[in-house]
């Protein structure tokens, strides 16, 4: 696992920076932006996966506390309502409009919530619980940044995502100096490199089976074949 000493001693070869260019403080700056970039824009990384803190229902209570303030956590992707074993929809519209489905919900003694939204710290269930035995069990995204001080931090990705990051630093490096051309070279080099990476995700996706759109072949349906 590489530290940031060391990416930033690479980052400075591959843009051929000179020393009066950026202070170290500065190329420490592209690194985190690309490192944000990699992690909280271009791609979800399965590293940044994880499971969140269960959070127990409050009769009454729309509005629950999240550790989205945190440096850690990034943003909610799922929730599941593990007593009532459903995943929550996220809530398909504006907050606006949650805020006005509030004002006209009417709730009875057994309402259990099957939406939510999250708006500045603070994570929303719709309709209001009028039960306190349901936990949610929040799948949060991490944030992506470096972990621990000075030179000795390293990312909190796994290694092969280092050349990434680094790219995508060069590219900040080059708009810093006011260089478009290379910038944009930087961009085409970042996608090459993804394009040809085979992602946790992307392995997922294809050998996911396929739920909808396949008509089955008659010889699959036909009793007398014993299938």
């Amino acid at each position: 696992m590489a530290d940031r000493v060391t990416l930033r001693n690479s980052l400075k070869k591959m843009t051929g920076s000179r020393t009066d260019d950026f202070t170290d403080a500065e190329f420490d700056v592209f690194l985190a932006d690309g490192l944000l970039d990699l992690g909280t824009r271009r791609l979800e990384i399965r590293q940044l996966q994880a499971v969140g803190t269960p959070i127990a229902s409050v009769i009454g209570a729309a509005s629950y506390s999240v550790s989205l303030a945190s440096p850690d956590t990034f943003t909610i992707n799922y929730l599941v309502d593990t007593v009532n074993k459903k995943v929550i929809d996220y809530w398909d519209g504006t907050f606006e409009d949650f805020l006005r489905a509030q004002q006209n919900e009417m709730p009875t003694v057994e309402t259990v919530p099957d939406k939510f939204i999250v708006y500045g710290t603070k994570l929303y269930v719709f309709q209001t619980p009028q039960v306190n035995t349901i936990s949610w069990l929040p799948y949060i995204y991490k944030r992506a940044r470096f972990v621990g001080s000075g030179d000795a931090a390293v990312p909190n990705v796994e290694e092969e995502w280092h050349d990434a990051i680094k790219i995508l630093a060069k590219k900040r490096t080059f708009v810093e100096l006011g260089d478009d051309e290379r910038a944009a070279n930087a961009e085409n080099e970042f996608m090459a490199w993804v394009n040809l990476r085979d992602t946790p995700n992307r392995q997922q996706k294809r050998y996911k089976a396929t739920t909808r759109g396949v008509r089955p072949h008659p010889s699959m349906v036909q009793s007398r074949l014993g299938v």
